[in-house]
């Protein structure tokens, strides 16, 4: 049923009712966290981005952040499955909607790391299925994202932006795609 079908009071309480459903499996999925649990973790973060995207396509402003959060953990889950085509596309969408969220408000540091994090994911993605160009210029993009956080919040930033520089740079030049950059924002 479409939550338009709905009343106005029964639409509300159906979105609250899909948005604690969401989060509750995201804590699921986080406490299974393990190569052991993959394909479990990988449904997880599915089920709990189709809720939110329902939810986003009514209210945009108000669930995009979740559903960016929702996309972009489960094209990681993805990635280390070893589905790289999946997780390219998923990663796609979350960079495409965050991309929207830091234009709208570029100042903030919290849309600028979503953003870098978002693109490093998808530029790995796009790496391992050999679109290395395309990749490159992610990378890049998150590089330059993360140097404005850093030149912001040196002393906050300094670690996240060593270990992205180190990777990036075996990359750069050594092709090494194992040691592709990574930022690790668990959290987002």
């Amino acid at each position: 049923m479409e939550l338009d079908a709905l009343g106005e009071h029964a639409t509300a309480r159906a979105q609250a009712l899909s948005y604690k459903t969401a989060t509750a499996i995201q804590s699921i999925a986080r406490q299974l966290d393990s190569e052991y649990h993959r394909a479990e973790m990988i449904h997880l973060w599915e089920e709990s981005a189709k809720l939110l995207r329902l939810l986003f396509t009514h209210h945009s402003k108000r669930y995009q952040l979740d559903y960016c959060r929702a996309l972009h953990h489960h094209g990681g889950q993805l990635y280390r499955a070893g589905r790289w085509g999946k997780a390219s596309s998923v990663s796609q969408e979350a960079v495409r909607l965050r991309r929207q969220l830091y234009k709208a408000d570029p100042a903030s540091g919290r849309n600028c790391g979503d953003l870098a994090s978002s693109l490093d994911l998808y530029s790995r993605c796009l790496n391992k299925l050999g679109r290395t160009n395309e990749a490159r210029s992610l990378t890049k993009e998150a590089l330059a994202l993360l140097h404005r956080l850093y030149e912001s919040d040196p002393d906050g930033r300094k670690v996240e932006l060593s270990v992205f520089l180190r990777g990036y740079g075996s990359f750069l030049f050594r092709g090494d795609s194992d040691s592709h950059p990574s930022i690790a924002h668990e959290h987002k």
